[in-house]
């Protein structure tokens, strides 16, 4: 498919390393008039925290648009009404290429809800310090899947009894005895993408989910904050992994989303500390949803709740775990921000033994979580696909019993389940009756 859309970049030349929060403020206000300009799908300012990313305001255009010289007497005359006069702009020679869906161009292009708060507003977001970055090193997608690959392989090797126990015994676990390298990070996601998300039923379920597949493998080759932005606004992200979300949500106000997004970015060590957070998750999804054709069980739970929900545990009949979201982030529905949502990811898979399928049952799984205010949920989830039949399930229950939510799930074909407890309404949905993948997602309200 050809790309869509363009991404050009102009370099403001008002200085090298921390520019000071006075100017950042100045650019991203310019970069706010640019964004009102009809043929401007979407402008951002980024940069100036360090030497890392020079300071810069990038516009998002349709690609057919080919004189885009001349939007340069628009950037001057924007950062001169911001109080930047006779400074030096420079276009770019990197132009990043899009590919956008309506509804991701509709996102973009609203990307600032309210202009007079944006300006009153983006003092404060662009005077954030740099924090401290996450304990993930940047590193590429291909390094990640292949470090994912070697702990798959690294069951075995296992004789027939120890395989039998593995195919054969039910696994319960407490959350606190799942290992480190089975947990994925939570994310935030949009207020627009919560409401898809929530309504989204048979195919809808699974297209929800492919795009979010198709923004992490997006966001895992960004080398600027500004693409990284673009990506995120459009598909509906709003923060990868916990460092990102407790940034985000310590954002008092903000009217454009893109400048709240830029400055949660900024608070988490810039551009590299992202990526290094977003190819964990990537290579989680690529390798299961790419790699693996085999029973898997991919389920997006995602919080409308004012408060955090946790996993209690997880009981698994057939197969085994994959990657889980220990804490989904609470939702931040703050009036004088874009509210952002808390997203978790649970992944089950067919046995594998030295990287190959075994056994004749698929994945079947139970999940149980609890929310701070005591509220209890659980879902079972069935990808039987093997030779012996059998449907994609998904079934939810107001208790805590991952075990009695996996045989409830097993064989039994629900494609949509609702229970109402404690004034909270518990809803999922599966994609497909068939396939190698049962795509889910889970609601909580």
């Amino acid at each position: 498919m050809s790309p869509t859309h363009k991404q050009i970049f102009w370099t403001i030349g008002v200085g090298t390393g921390d520019i000071g929060p006075t100017k950042r403020a100045q650019i991203a206000k310019a970069a706010l008039t640019l964004h009102q300009n009809p043929a401007v799908v979407h402008a951002n300012a980024a940069g100036g925290y360090d030497n890392h990313e020079a300071p810069e305001i990038a516009l998002t255009l349709h690609a057919s648009f080919e004189d885009v010289r001349s939007l340069k007497a628009e950037v001057q005359a924007a950062l001169y009404k911001e109080g930047l006069p006779n400074v030096a702009v420079t276009l770019e020679e990197e132009v990043h290429w899009f590919t956008f869906a309506d509804v991701e161009v509709k996102a973009l292009k609203h990307s600032v809800s309210d202009y007079s708060l944006a300006r009153d507003t983006i003092d404060e977001l662009f005077r954030k310090p740099i924090g401290k970055a996450p304990p993930h090193p940047p590193r590429g997608l291909a390094d990640a899947l292949n470090k994912l690959v070697a702990r798959l392989r690294s069951h075995g090797p296992l004789g027939p009894e120890s395989a039998a126990a593995l195919l054969e015994s039910v696994r319960s676990t407490d959350v606190g005895d799942i290992p480190s390298d089975q947990k994925v990070e939570p994310l935030l996601i949009s207020e627009d993408k919560y409401s898809r998300m929530k309504a989204a039923r048979d195919d809808d379920v699974e297209a929800e989910i492919v795009g979010l597949q198709k923004a992490f493998s997006d966001l895992a080759t960004a080398t600027k904050t500004n693409t990284a932005v673009a990506y995120m606004v459009a598909s509906g992200l709003l923060a990868v992994g916990g460092w990102m979300v407790t940034a985000y949500q310590a954002i008092g106000a903000a009217g454009s989303l893109s400048a709240a997004i830029t400055s949660a970015i900024a608070s988490i060590g810039g551009i590299a500390a992202l990526v290094g957070i977003v190819t964990a998750v990537a290579a989680v999804i690529l390798l299961l949803w790419v790699l693996l054709k085999d029973a898997v069980n991919a389920l997006f739970v995602i919080n409308g709740l004012e408060t955090k929900i946790d996993m209690s545990g997880d009981s698994i009949i057939n197969g085994e775990r994959f990657e889980v979201t220990t804490e989904i982030p609470r939702a931040d529905k703050n009036p004088d921000k874009p509210a952002g949502y808390g997203c978790g990811l649970y992944t089950y898979r067919k046995t594998r033994v030295w990287d190959y399928p075994v056994g004749l049952f698929g994945s079947t799984a139970g999940i149980a979580f609890q929310a701070q205010d005591n509220s209890q949920f659980s879902v079972g989830l069935d990808c039987p696909n093997t030779a012996m039949g059998g449907t994609n399930c998904i079934r939810v229950f107001g208790d805590l019993d991952a075990y009695d939510a996996a045989s409830s799930a097993d064989d039994t074909g629900y494609s949509t389940d609702t229970v109402t407890t404690n004034g909270h309404t518990f809803t999922g949905s599966r994609a497909s009756s068939w396939g190698s993948i049962n795509y889910a997602i889970c609601s909580i309200e």
